[in-house]
């Protein structure tokens, strides 16, 4: 890999890695780096312009890899690893910082749940086109053995602490969901899941809400595909008004962006059980029309909202395409608010496309 020079010192803005490689999915975590580390940038690779090629001492051991540039900022004053009131960068005239937490799971530790088959495949995949063709700055990944309860706890804990109203966070979930009817509520059977143990279960309600309701981020969606994922939208089922504004003029929008908050989510299907695979190229039916809407969109930006719709055409033209049977039917896409104080009306989730 050939580097532009810089040679200067930077200090971590964000708890982040330093990668093996210049990249978020084919690489490995050398080491963990916290929030006021100093590093030094040693260069820029010339054909990955997110990324700096950094130097890092820590008990005598010099360690060289890859941090994205969003994680690192030049300090005026004290570059001391113990500073604790760095700043976060911040996008002034764009929709902010964008951030994503993946959680899928198609091999299960307990032989009671069946293992699936796309839900790693189809997170991997909206991953990396996420990360690479919108301004996603940071993805934080949780796979099989990795999507434990205890986990997803630590990491909604750190997006609890870190999230500014600046921010952007989308969190994306495949694999089993579960509905209790009688509680009007339904869960997710993350890798450590026990089927005959309720308390093994995250519960949407009472684990997942309380974190987006007190979160600072200014934008969250949720999106889900798993059966009864519907059930995540713990109002009355109704979908939230029809405001798609994408063809405005994009300063009125971002104007009304930073003037509210949302919390939104966006399901594979209402408050129904739904099969796995079918989409073609180890994909979800669901999983496979986001990756194509989201993969070919050549707008500026687009809302979540907006995606919903062209979900509702594309799930029906892969089902048609590939003859997929009555079942398949299940998967209707839903888009509605969540149950937070902090939605609030007019608010919406936008995927900003990289320039």
């Amino acid at each position: 890999i050939k580097f532009i020079d810089i040679l200067e010192d930077y200090t971590v803005a964000i708890n982040t890695t330093v990668r093996s490689k210049p990249s978020s999915l084919d690489s490995k975590t050398i080491i963990d780096l916290k929030m006021g580390t100093k590093v030094h940038v040693l260069g820029k690779p010339e054909n990955h312009s997110k990324w700096f090629f950094i130097e890092y001492i820590v008990s005598d051991i010099n360690v060289r890899g890859y941090i994205l540039q969003d994680k690192l900022i030049t300090m005026r004053g004290s570059t001391d690893p113990s500073i604790t009131d760095v700043e976060k960068p911040k996008s002034e005239d764009g929709f902010g910082n964008y951030y994503a937490l993946f959680i899928a799971i198609d091999k299960y530790e307990n032989i009671g749940i069946d293992n699936l088959k796309t839900p790693v495949n189809d997170a991997k995949t909206i991953e990396n086109i996420l990360f690479n063709q919108y301004q996603f700055i940071k993805t934080t990944t949780l796979y099989n053995e990795k999507a434990t309860r205890k986990r997803v706890y630590q990491e909604l804990d750190i997006l609890l602490d870190d999230m500014t109203e600046d921010d952007n966070l989308l969190i994306f979930y495949s694999g089993h969901g579960k509905e209790n009817t009688k509680l009007n509520t339904a869960y997710w059977l993350l890798h450590d899941a026990n089927p005959n143990e309720k308390d093994t279960w995250l519960n949407l309600d009472g684990d997942l809400l309380p974190y987006l309701n007190g979160m600072d981020a200014g934008h969250v969606l949720v999106v889900v595909d798993a059966c009864f994922a519907g059930k995540i939208f713990t109002q009355k089922g109704e979908e939230d008004e029809v405001t798609i504004d994408d063809n405005a003029d994009k300063k009125d929008i971002l104007s009304d962006y930073k003037k509210t908050t949302s919390r939104h989510g966006l399901t594979a299907s209402v408050n129904k059980p739904i099969p796995d695979a079918g989409g073609g190229g180890k994909h979800s039916v669901f999983a496979k029309a986001l990756i194509d809407i989201l993969e070919n969109n050549e707008e500026d930006f687009i809302s979540s909202e907006n995606i919903k719709y062209q979900l509702q055409s594309k799930i029906k033209e892969i089902r048609k395409i590939k003859n997929l049977p009555d079942i398949y039917r299940n998967i209707k896409p839903l888009h509605d608010k969540l149950y937070s104080e902090k939605h609030e009306i007019g608010g919406k989730f936008y995927f900003d496309l990289i320039d």
